[in-house]
């Protein structure tokens, strides 16, 4: 029996699904993909909390989600959390319901396995493979920052920052229609926070992996949500993304929500996620940025798939 397994990511802002198999050539095959986007993580940087309301998303997420696993028929399904789970004071109301409901655990990632996988999800990418000189894989999340630093195929070091687009939103941004004052503020402080984090680092390749990249290449690009794979392997630029934030603050959120690739649910916080780009160009050294539609559940299928990196 060919062995199919399914990988759920439980973020700030989006829950995600990957479902694959391994190919006789012994590259993963990724079999069907979808996201939602329940924003788990409203107001946990403020209270600390994941509120009744968003856990009741999250888990008619994670139902639809596990769904299409067992649909596809995987024998192994993994759930993991991140950023808003990790901060969360009751964590273990969600970690309980979701073992409950579905019999399966809810594993919460330590920053560095988060950034572990999410390596592996580009070092086993057929696409872009295993680079040999300074590279950052960077995910710009809802409510963290995560960033792997690597060389030469050896990974140095991981980070996850508090700066995510919903918590930069929350803080920093009218999510209408943030002024020039308000961007440049959020800018500084992320700057601020990266910087302090993960210091100056020159890379030779820096890639973007998950919503905020995706969402930022593909509306770039003008690529339609449903030809989303064509957004892989494409490079946007620093000069790219601060004409995308400049943009985007003279459309109102509605207008916004219009724009070709871009998820309408992420309209309100997709310049926070912009700006944190904008700042993590600078820190990392580099003018341009390669984009994957791959991120941590790609790591964690991989991983189940038997791919160790």
């Amino acid at each position: 029996m060919i062995h199919k397994a399914a990988a759920l990511d439980v973020g700030t802002n989006s829950i995600k699904i990957v479902v694959g198999q391994m190919n006789d050539d012994g590259i993963p095959r990724v079999l069907r993909e979808a996201t939602t986007n329940p924003r788990l993580g409203e107001g946990v940087d403020s209270t600390r909390l994941i509120e009744p309301e968003a856990q009741e998303r999250a888990m008619n997420a994670i139902a639809r989600l596990v769904g299409i696993a067992k649909s596809m028929g995987a024998s192994e399904t993994r759930i993991v959390a991140t950023s808003a789970v990790r901060d969360a004071e009751n964590k273990d109301e969600l970690i309980d319901r979701v073992r409950q409901r579905f019999s399966l655990g809810l594993e919460v990632l330590s920053e560095e396995e988060e950034g572990r996988l999410s390596h592996l999800a580009v070092e086993e990418d057929p696409m872009l493979g295993k680079f040999d000189g300074n590279q950052a894989t960077v995910d710009v999340g809802g409510g963290s920052t995560e960033l792997t630093l690597a060389s030469a195929n050896k990974t140095l070091r991981s980070a996850s920052v508090k700066v995510g687009a919903v918590r930069l939103t929350e803080r920093f941004l009218d999510a209408d229609t943030p002024t020039p004052a308000q961007r440049a503020q959020a800018r500084d402080y992320a700057m601020d926070m990266l910087l302090g984090a993960v210091g100056k680092f020159d890379a030779d390749r820096v890639v973007g992996i998950g919503g905020t990249a995706v969402n930022l290449a593909r509306i770039w690009h003008e690529i339609p949500e449903d030809k989303t794979e064509e957004a892989h392997g494409s490079t946007i630029t620093q000069a790219n993304i601060k004409a995308l934030i400049d943009g985007m603050c003279a459309l109102t959120l509605e207008k916004r929500r219009t724009l070709v690739g871009l998820e309408p649910e992420r309209a309100d916080i997709i310049v926070a996620g912009a700006v944190i780009f904008d700042a993590l160009l600078d820190v990392l050294g580099r003018e341009d940025m390669i984009v994957s539609t791959r991120g941590l559940r790609h790591g964690i299928l991989y991983e189940l798939l038997g791919a160790r990196g």
